[in-house]
């Protein structure tokens, strides 16, 4: 895992005051990487994890797409979610996504 270098973000994460926590790449495949991004900066109610697929085009690394986001009561949890996706397992992170607990 390390940093992406040349990341392009969408005009999306500027309007949404999207904050990027961390950015993961495959060791697997340089190519890809999944972007961890949250705006608890736009919510007063929950704090919210988003993730999105970045793919390498030349370059430079383009979101793709959110894979998914993720709903939290205090932000103190929002951010111990996201600082342990790098340390998941594939099983663990497919559970959270489909909000098998």
């Amino acid at each position: 895992m390390g940093n992406l270098m040349n990341l392009s973000l969408p005009r999306l994460f500027e309007l949404d005051e999207l904050e990027v926590l961390h950015i993961l790449r495959s060791s697997e495949n340089d190519k890809m990487g999944i972007l961890v991004a949250s705006d608890f900066n736009n919510t007063t109610y929950k704090f919210i994890i988003r993730l999105y697929l970045v793919g390498k085009v030349d370059e430079n690394y383009e979101v793709n797409k959110e894979i998914d986001a993720f709903m939290f009561r205090t932000q103190e949890e929002a951010v111990s979610f996201a600082d342990e996706l790098p340390l998941m397992t594939a099983t663990d992170l497919l559970l959270c996504i489909n909000k098998i607990k």
